[in-house]
């Protein structure tokens, strides 16, 4: 039976976290262990009451550090407990859980070690406007001639893992973690897809990633950072001595 995290990071989602849980604690499919954990960042509301409540089982970093932190945390937890596979889905509430079992069935079925889902294959989502839109799947397909795959959402909060993903997947910075995982999955050599999902928009105050200005200069920083470590990925391979000959012993 597979062993299957699907693992919520959350800060102050009191009001949103607990329908997430349910809805991914309802999913039942064949020759699965489901385990719903979320990683709250040190939320200020009721989270971890409400999480704990619908189910799931609750990691508390004590302080607001950052989803970055809240992910390598919930990643450290999977590798530990040995999953097979892990999920992790953003706890506002914009992607339905029901959508899991999609998303994660390439990397069950090992067509892929990694699954993330995109808003855009299916048509522009109605809460975001064209011009975003058009912004996001232009820099989505920048970094995808980057590293030669065709990419075209870089930001949706969803994605699947198998065991070889989770243990390429290792961010440094506290304050985020997409672009920089994804680009050290590429940089493990690891087959990635997109697979369609629908989102919606969320109302209220925003959580992790809300800040506008400071976030946007921070994810292009943190690409900065990711590409280069993915070249210089490469470059160490194209360096690298050529294994000695063997030597091979005549049958005599």
């Amino acid at each position: 039976m597979d062993k299957v995290c699907v693992l919520l990071p959350a800060y102050n989602e009191a009001g949103r976290v607990a329908a997430v849980v349910r809805g991914a604690l309802a999913l039942s499919w064949p020759d699965v262990s489901l385990r719903v954990v979320v990683v709250d960042d040190g939320s200020t509301d009721d989270t971890i009451a409400n999480a704990l409540t619908a189910g799931a089982r609750v990691v508390s970093l004590g302080a607001n550090l950052g989803v970055g932190a809240a992910l390598r945390s919930g990643f450290e937890l999977a590798r530990e407990e040995g999953f097979d596979y892990l999920v992790h889905i953003d706890a506002d509430g914009q992607i339905d859980p029901s959508q899991i079992p999609a998303l994660l069935a390439p990397v069950r079925a090992g067509t892929a070690d990694v699954a993330i889902g995109s808003r855009f294959l299916d048509g522009r989502p109605e809460y975001l406007s064209a011009a975003k839109a058009a912004a996001l799947r232009l820099l989505a397909r920048a970094v995808g001639l980057a590293v030669d795959s065709p990419l075209t959402d870089l930001s949706c909060g969803i994605r699947a893992l198998n065991a070889a993903a989770i243990a390429a997947a290792r961010p440094s910075f506290e304050y985020d973690y997409v672009q920089e995982t994804l680009l050290q999955f590429f940089s493990s050599r690891m087959r990635v897809v997109e697979v369609p999902v629908k989102a919606v928009d969320r109302e209220g105050p925003r959580g992790i990633s809300a800040r506008s200005f400071r976030y946007i200069s921070r994810y292009l920083l943190l690409l900065a950072y990711g590409l280069a470590g993915f070249y210089l990925s490469r470059l160490r391979r194209l360096l690298a001595p050529a294994p000695a000959p063997r030597l091979l012993r005549a049958d005599r």
